[in-house]
Order: structure tokens, then sequence, then C-alpha cells
């Protein structure tokens, strides 16, 4: 009878034993998923942090008609789940100066465009200028030759003594206005100041002969 008990015993000693290591075992396993669960959450954390980074630098590149900013963008597949938004405390500070110094680019950009567009040479032939400029076809020769020797019909012609500029060579030069090398713009201000000083371009061309300007 004594054996047997000590025999009981000890299998229930080895069943309590087996209890306990497959709870600890159990509970190990909760840990770990649990562990991976919060390393997941955290790398999906740090991702999106980068992701909207991201977005915002391609957003504020992108300066819409009506001065607003698409802050919304598309998520990539492993966020169909995750809801992006954007912290107020970062639209607050670093989206207005984003904003701000995009449109600083833009008109960089703008200016730079302008700038390239007023060097390009006009195209066109000295007849065709003359007439959009709405010269007579009887004073095309005189018009060519105080041009040929004013300003070589070079529109952006600047003479570096006087200031003078532009294919008439007006002085000063703010009498053509902004557009002052655009060659129609000078012959139509040249016809109006030839009219008004020597009665027309056939008197224009005596007076220069004889002193060499008009």
């Amino acid at each position: 009878m004594q054996a047997d008990k000590e025999s009981g015993s000890k299998v229930s000693t080895s069943k309590q034993s087996s209890r306990v290591n497959s709870q600890i075992k159990t509970r190990s396993k909760l840990c770990e998923q649990v562990q991976s669960q919060r390393l997941t959450q955290y790398q999906l954390t740090e991702d999106k942090a980068i992701y909207i980074r991201l977005a915002l630098i391609v957003a504020s590149l992108l300066v819409l008609g009506n001065g607003t900013w698409e802050t919304k963008v598309k998520e990539p597949a492993h966020f169909d789940n995750v809801a992006i938004a954007v912290p107020k405390e970062l639209e607050q500070s670093e989206l207005p100066q984003m904003q701000e110094k995009s449109q600083i680019v833009l008109a960089s950009q703008q200016r730079t465009t302008a700038n390239n567009a007023a060097v390009l040479p006009p195209t066109g032939s000295h007849e065709q200028w003359m007439q959009q400029a709405g010269i007579q076809p009887s004073d095309y020769h005189y018009v060519e030759f105080i041009i040929s020797h004013e300003s070589g019909w070079r529109p952006g012609a600047v003479n570096a003594s006087s200031g003078a500029c532009g294919l008439v060579q007006a002085l000063p030069c703010s009498k053509l206005g902004s557009d002052w090398s655009n060659p129609v713009v000078a012959l139509k201000w040249g016809n109006s100041y030839v009219k008004s000083r020597y009665g027309g371009w056939a008197q224009a061309h005596a007076f220069w002969s004889v002193n060499r300007w008009y």
C-alpha cells in the first residue's frame, strides 16, 4: 500500500510539472506574439512617419492655382488599413515654410523664363517689321539707311556712352518702355518721333546725312 501511494504521488507530481511547463511555454509564446505585434506597430509608425514627410516634400513642390496645398496622398498597399493624417503642429510649422520656399522657387523659374524669352532673337525681316510698325513702303529705304547706321538693326543694341537703346536708339531708353528690345515697338516710336520732329523719314534722312544723328 505504501509503495502504491508513493507511486501515485510521483505520477501526480510529474503531471503538475508537465502542466507548469506547458503554461510557461504558452505564456512565452504569448509574450513573443505581443512583442512581435509591438515591433510591427512600431515599424508601421516609423514607416508612416517617413512616408508622411516624403509626401509633404512632394506636395510642397506643387503650388496649386488657388494657392492651396493638397495634403491627401495615395497610400501604399501596406498602409491600406492605416489612416494617414498630417499632425496639426506640422501643418502650423513646417508646411507654411515649405509653401513659402516653393513660391520663391516658382517666382525664380518665372523670372528665368521671362529672361530667356527676352534674349531670344526676334523673327521676321526688316520690311516685315517696318510694315507692322505702320511705315509707308516709300520710306523703307530711308528707314533702312538710318537704322543701319544707328543700331545695325540689332533690336537689343545699347549705346554704352549715352544709354540710347533699341533699333532707333531712343534717348533716354525709357521712351520705348519695358519692351524696348521689340523691333516693331521701337520702329513705331521712331516713326512717330521722325514725323513730329522732321515731318517724315525723307527729311530725317537728309538731316542725318549732314549731322550723323537725328
